[in-house]
């Protein structure tokens, strides 16, 4: 099934109150410091809204993050691990957390380098956290070039081969990841 996150970042409360009215309840916002000003008098009158974290956490916000948000978009680089997993700890929670991997190896995008994934599950920060952040999440398009399709196939190899040592959810989207390249005739046997 397909979640419809409706990005709500830099819009008031007036402007999200018709949307949930319609019955949209997955947001998405970038900011902790705005999600705390706007979301908690929504959440009183609509309890069942589930907030992503779209944009990239600075560590020093993740004690609050944890606390305002359902789903973390964003575990983009491996300091980040063990605040979180603090944070998760501390406050008893247990939040989907999708590692960002960045394919191309553009400076200008956050991520994880593709080079660097297989040593991320290793830190004992991240064994810790593991438990918590149980997805990973690798956006490809049909229009990526063979090489950044190729990194995608990277990371899901990783994964394959680190299966016993990784929560079931990974390893499963994972599959599916590699099942979604090889749909698109890349050769997947280099």
């Amino acid at each position: 099934t397909a979640t419809l996150i409706a990005v709500s970042k830099t819009h008031d409360a007036a402007a999200i109150t018709p949307l949930i009215a319609a019955g949209q309840r997955n947001f998405g916002e970038n900011r902790v410091q705005e999600t705390a000003g706007k979301w908690p008098a929504l959440r009183e009158t609509t309890p069942d809204l589930i907030l992503h974290l779209v944009g990239q956490l600075q560590s020093n916000k993740a004690e609050q993050a944890v606390a305002l948000f359902d789903v973390i978009h964003s575990l983009d680089r491996p300091n980040l691990v063990a605040p979180l997993a603090k944070a998760l700890d501390r406050q008893d929670r247990r939040l989907p957390c999708f590692v960002q991997v960045d394919l191309a190896g553009e400076p200008q995008k956050g991520g994880v380098a593709v080079a660097d994934l297989a040593a991320l599950p290793r830190q004992e920060a991240l064994d810790k956290a593991i438990y918590h952040c149980e997805r990973l999440a690798v956006a490809i398009r049909a229009s990526h070039n063979e090489a950044t399709r190729f990194a995608a196939f990277t990371v899901a190899k990783i994964v394959r081969d680190r299966a016993a040592e990784l929560p079931p959810s990974i390893v499963e989207r994972t599959l599916a990841v590699r099942a979604a390249l090889e749909a698109t005739g890349l050769d997947l046997s280099k």
